[in-house]
């Protein structure tokens, strides 16, 4: 079985409607030129068809906000674009999903590492999120298994010091989620949900944006596969108490929000 990706995401969740004045065909528009990338055809997971090729993008991008579905994803060779627009399905508030991934060759010259961090800070001052989180995905999703998946599914050994403790463990409270990515965004609504936080761990570094902090917590996503970068995550995740605010809002959320959660 093989579920690895090889990619890095960049996920967010934001309470702008994003097809209002056209933001979204912006947003899509800033990605493709930062990094490079070509988008080739649209994607409509919702079941309305778009023909394939680069006019189906052209008309997404520019066309009236009512072009837009919900939810579709647009496609390049080294990337894709995901998104979800409406309430989001656990706490019932607006918000807009999107997810990046961008396959982890395209973003090896460190120019395009750099671009890809001022992408993320970019995201945190135009879209005002909720949260926003950046990391290697087959990390973050073997993080997410059991360790049998984690090595099966993803090539990750995670036998040893957080085998019963992944460092990137995700806590998912709707808008919210509390987990220790690469790069990781607390807006001023998530921080105080947070107990006041212990000195940052060494290496890590906080940048400060309007409605929030932006922290980095090592100088790669791929140094999160290291001995070092997960005790790092791990050190972030204690030092902003994200385990006890988890466990204080646990009553809040149903039951299937809580299966397997701390």
């Amino acid at each position: 079985m093989n579920l690895a990706d090889q990619t890095i995401f960049l996920k967010t969740s934001t309470p702008l409607e994003l097809r209002t004045d056209g933001l979204f065909g912006q947003l899509a528009a800033q990605v493709a030129a930062t990094l490079h990338l070509a988008w080739a055809e649209v994607n409509d997971v919702t079941g309305r068809s778009f023909a394939k090729g680069p006019d189906s993008v052209a008309r997404l991008l520019s066309g009236p906000a009512s072009m837009i579905p919900a939810r579709a994803r647009l496609i390049a060779t080294d990337a894709t674009l995901e998104w979800h627009f409406g309430l989001h399905p656990y706490t019932g508030e607006e918000a807009s999903i999107l997810e990046l991934r961008v396959a982890r060759t395209h973003l090896e010259p460190p120019d395009r590492l750099a671009a890809w961090t001022a992408l993320a800070s970019s995201w945190c001052e135009q879209l005002t999120p909720y949260w926003l989180g950046s990391h290697d995905t087959d990390l973050h999703a073997a993080d997410n298994t059991s360790l049998a998946l984690a090595a099966s599914g993803f090539g990750i050994d995670r036998v040893g010091l957080d085998a019963d403790d992944p460092a990137g463990l995700e806590n998912n409270r709707g808008t919210m989620r509390y987990c220790a990515n690469w790069l990781t965004y607390h807006s001023a609504a998530l921080a105080e949900r947070l107990d006041p936080p212990a000195p940052l761990p060494d290496g890590v570094t906080a940048r400060e944006l309007p409605g929030g902090t932006l922290y980095q917590l090592f100088p790669t996503p791929t140094d999160g596969r290291t001995a070092a970068g997960r005790q790092t995550q791990r050190a972030f995740r204690d030092a902003m108490g994200y385990l006890p605010a988890a466990r204080r809002e646990q009553p809040l959320l149903g039951y299937w929000q809580k299966r397997g959660r701390p």
